[in-house]
């Protein structure tokens, strides 16, 4: 197809907003598949109707004008879902040139911003908040109705006889459990401390250019099928990797999800001067596989 052709059906790659360039479903909604057909069809005369040959009449570019084959389309549109007013269909025509269906899907389906409920409350309830929940890295793991008790305290400590110590339960919990969003601050106490010895800092990639400047350690579903006494799974492989060279520097297969204790053994398997090679198999600790390959 020509490039104009190709624009039309795709929008083009300049977009000023942020708009989805793929359907969230299997095709775009039904109303923004008909508003685009009748666009194209009051401004540049294609039909509807794919099996037709040539334009109808009165929207003909070769017989009309643009303005009458807008007001004719509007004439058509009215009383429908599709009816809008004749700015709005102009405005509709150029978000359809600049983002293509994606962005009459954008327009026309407008997904409204959440806003927090936190947003709204009192500065020092939020900071009473926080206090609990960062201290919850090295506590036993507690519960979010367990915290909302000791903030309530500690309003009452704090601030006697203040409004902000009357706030309802339901409001006090909404507003920890959105500020316990994304800290684990309520799960495992390993979850909670591993999350808390992650780096404080903004996650970016780079790349190496050096031999053993940087190594990643990764772990996947081996693509095998093993049984063992009790039930069959598919082992875990994980490979320390030298990012410049893309050279496996050690590996391992487990039955389980490896732990830091197998991640310091891969550390150590470099250095023992074993030559590294693309694939090993090593025995499982819940029994031998004979189905995986050596």
């Amino acid at each position: 197809m020509s490039v104009d052709e190709f624009l039309r059906h795709a929008g083009t790659a300049q977009r000023e907003r942020a708009v989805s360039l793929r359907p969230d479903g299997d095709a775009w909604p039904t109303n923004v598949c008909d508003m685009e057909a009748h666009l194209l069809e009051a401004f540049t005369g294609r039909p509807m109707d794919p099996l037709a040959s040539t334009p109808r009449a009165q929207y003909d570019p070769a017989l009309t004008t643009q303005n009458a084959r807008v007001d004719a389309k509007l004439l058509e549109l009215k009383g429908t879902s599709l009816g809008r007013a004749r700015s709005t269909f102009h405005l509709l025509w150029k978000t359809y040139q600049q983002d293509g269906a994606a962005g009459l899907n954008a327009r026309m389906h407008r997904k409204g911003e959440q806003r927090l409920a936190i947003s709204r409350a009192d500065p020092r309830l939020v900071t009473i908040i926080d206090r609990f929940l960062d201290r919850q890295t090295d506590k036993a793991t507690s519960s979010k109705k367990r915290c909302a008790v000791l903030v309530r305290r500690a309003l009452e400590t704090t601030y006697p006889g203040d409004p902000i110590c009357e706030i309802k339960a339901r409001t006090l919990q909404g507003y920890i459990n959105e500020r316990a969003a994304g800290r684990y601050s309520f799960d495992k106490a390993t979850t909670r401390r591993n999350t808390d010895n992650s780096p404080k800092r903004q996650y970016h990639s780079g790349a190496a250019y050096q031999l053993g400047e940087r190594c990643e350690i990764d772990s996947t579903d081996l693509d095998v099928l093993v049984w063992d006494e009790t039930s069959e799974f598919r082992p875990k492989l994980t490979v320390l990797l030298d990012v410049a060279s893309r050279v496996p520097l050690a590996w391992a297969i487990h039955a389980d999800s490896p732990g830091g204790f197998d991640h310091a053994l891969l550390l150590a398997e470099p250095s023992s001067g074993a030559k590294p090679c693309l694939v090993r198999a090593l025995p499982l600790s819940r029994g031998q596989p004979p189905c995986l390959p050596r």
